[in-house]
C-alpha cells in the first residue's frame, strides 16, 4: 500500500539523519579530546617556559650535588659549581638541566617533554625525525606543531611542540654557537600519554537506542494510519453503496414520472367503445394503450354489475 511506503521513507529518512547526527558527535567528539590536549600542552609549555625564564634570569639556581643531581658538564667549567665555606659543593642547575628533572618528576603524571635542537649543545638533546620536521617549520614561521600517534602497543598519545627564542639570559651559555636575541634556538618538545578519544561507544550504543525509538515511533503511527486508513476504506465503500442504491431509486423515479408524464396528455377517446386514438392515428382498446405507455399489466374479470346484467340476458 502506498501509505505503508510512505512510513518506509520515514524510517529510512530517520535513519540517515541518526547516522549523519552520530558522524557529527562523533567528530565533535574528537575535535573536543583534541582541543583539551591542545590546551593542556600550551599549558605546559608555558610553565616551562616561566620556569626557564625565572631560572635563567637569576643566572641558574644552586643545589647540593648528590648521585640525582650532578654537576653539568656541558656548562663552563668555572660555572659548574660552587664552593662553600664549610666545604660543601653547590652544583649548578640552569635552564636545560632543570627542564630535564622536571620532565623526570611529571612522567608519573603521564606528561613527557624535553628540550631539542637543531643544534644541541647536549647530544641527547637532538630531535627525532618528527621534532626535526617541526623545528624545520619553526624556521619558516610556524607557531606549534600537534597530532596524535597511535604506538605499537595501541596507546594514542598527543604530540606538541613550539619553539623557544633566544632571549639575553640564553646569550650567557649559547652565545659562542651564533645566536641572537629573537632567533629560534630550539624547541620543547610535550608528549601526553595514552589520550583518550572519548566514550565512543556511548556515543553509539545511545544512537542506537534513539534509531530505534525512533523507528519504534513511527511504526506506532503506522499502525495507527493504516487503522484509520481501513475505517476510512469501510465509511468509503459504504458510501459508495449508498450513493450507488440512491442512483437506482432515482433512476427508477425519474423512469416512473416519465411514464406518469407520457400519461398525462390529453388523450382522444371514443365515448361509444372506449377506443384511444394513438399517435398514428389508429384506434386501439384502452388495455393496449395503458399497456404500451406504462408498466402496467391487465387481467381480465367480470365485476358484480356487469355480471348481473349479463346473467339477466342469459335468463332472457
Amino acid at each position: 500500500m502506498r501509505i505503508k511506503k510512505i512510513f518506509l521513507y520515514f524510517v529510512v529518512l530517520w535513519s540517515l539523519f541518526c547516522a549523519v547526527l552520530l558522524t557529527w558527535n562523533i567528530n565533535e567528539e574528537k575535535n573536543h579530546v583534541r582541543d583539551t590536549a591542545l590546551y593542556m600542552s600550551r599549558s605546559y609549555f608555558q610553565l616551562i617556559v616561566v620556569s626557564r625564564e625565572w631560572n635563567a634570569m637569576h643566572g641558574g639556581v644552586l643545589a647540593p650535588a648528590s648521585p640525582g643531581t650532578p654537576a653539568n658538564q656541558y656548562l663552563p667549567l668555572e660555572m659548574r659549581t660552587v664552593a662553600l665555606a664549610n666545604g660543601e659543593e653547590l652544583v649548578r642547575i640552569n635552564p636545560a638541566y632543570m627542564t630535564r628533572q622536571l620532565s623526570e618528576l611529571t612522567k608519573k603524571l603521564g606528561v613527557f617533554f624535553r628540550i631539542t635542537s637543531l643544534k644541541p649543545i647536549r647530544p641527547e638533546n637532538g630531535p627525532s625525525a618528527w621534532e626535526e620536521q617541526a623545528l624545520q617549520q619553526f624556521e619558516s614561521g610556524s607557531k606549534e606543531c600537534s597530532d596524535f600517534v597511535t604506538e605499537k602497543d595501541g596507546g594514542r598519545h598527543f604530540r606538541y611542540m613550539a619553539p623557544l627564542k633566544v632571549v639575553p639570559a640564553c646569550l650567557k651559555c649559547h652565545a659562542g654557537q651564533g645566536y641572537k636575541v629573537g632567533d629560534i634556538r630550539g624547541g620543547i618538545s610535550i608528549e601526553l600519554k595514552d589520550v583518550q578519544s572519548g566514550p565512543l561507544l556511548s556515543l553509539v550504543g545511545s544512537h542506537l537506542l534513539m534509531l530505534l525509538a525512533g523507528a519504534a515511533f513511527i511504526a506506532w503511527c503506522a499502525r495507527k494510519a493504516l487503522g484509520y486508513y481501513g475505517e476510512i476504506e469501510k465509511v468509503n465503500t459504504a458510501l459508495s453503496d449508498e450513493s450507488r442504491h440512491k442512483a437506482e431509486i432515482i433512476e427508477k423515479l425519474e423512469l416512473a414520472l416519465s411514464e406518469n408524464r407520457s400519461l398525462k396528455q390529453i388523450v382522444p377517446i371514443c365515448a361509444w367503445c372506449k377506443k384511444i386514438r394513438t399517435d398514428q392515428g389508429a384506434w386501439d382498446r384502452m388495455e393496449k394503450y395503458i399497456q404500451e405507455h406504462s408498466q402496467l399489466e391487465f387481467s381480465h374479470g367480470i365485476c358484480p354489475e356487469c355480471y348481473a346484467k349479463e346473467d339477466e340476458k342469459l335468463k332472457d
